[in-house]
């Protein structure tokens, strides 16, 4: 369940969050909380 959100928040912020180049864990993060 939570991989799922974890991909799903991925794919969405991918773009935006891949210019950090920490996408992975933003997403990890915000579907944390």
């Amino acid at each position: 369940m939570r991989a799922m959100k974890v991909k799903a928040a991925a794919a969405e912020g991918d773009s935006r969050l891949r210019l950090s180049g920490r996408w992975d864990q933003a997403a990890t993060f915000s579907t944390t909380e």
